[in-house]
């Protein structure tokens, strides 16, 4: 969530298909977005390579299933079990928007621009906006990513994704 600042529902119900490491994007569906508009969002070269580990820890643990976070019987976390495991990652401190917010704020303090980080977050643009805008921004929203992970990567990031890092993905 912190990586591209998606929404909870966003990511809990992420499906393993919904990712392609290859063409370096991730395809949330119109059904799992609070817009109801399908978002695809820029995989930068240290999400793919963190989603590969993680991948790699659930089959290595005899989870292979469709779900990136699965909950029971075949689906997702449910909205509470995510909540819980915010609460508890955090000591109470903070909640998932807490990191859609800190992702938006880091965007703006890395000169990305207001437009970009919008789109990113797949928030519903102005009218007058969606009448002149008639672009995705790709190019920008990739650009805006990578410098958003190069300076996570300077503040632990790294550890999760690179292979000086952690054994797997579970520490």
């Amino acid at each position: 969530m912190l990586a591209h600042g998606t929404r909870i529902g966003e990511t809990r119900q992420a499906k393993w298909r919904h990712f392609d490491l290859i063409g370096k994007t991730w395809h949330i569906p119109a059904v799992d977005t609070k817009t109801k508009k399908a978002h695809t969002l820029p995989l930068t070269a240290q999400v793919c390579a963190f989603l590969a580990r993680y991948r790699a820890s659930q089959v290595a643990r005899g989870y292979d299933g469709a779900y990136l976070f699965p909950g029971v019987q075949g689906r997702p976390f449910s909205e509470m079990q995510a909540q819980l495991a915010f609460t508890a990652l955090s000591g109470e401190q903070w909640t998932s928007h807490d990191l859609r917010k800190t992702a938006r704020t880091a965007w703006t303090d890395l000169g990305v621009d207001y437009l970009i980080g919008e789109l990113l977050l797949n928030h519903a643009l102005k009218a007058l906006d969606v009448t002149y805008i008639h672009t995705t921004a790709e190019a920008q929203k990739r650009q805006a990513l990578e410098r958003w992970h190069a300076w996570l990567d300077e503040r632990g990031f790294a550890a999760l994704h690179s292979a000086a890092g952690v054994t797997d993905a579970r520490t």
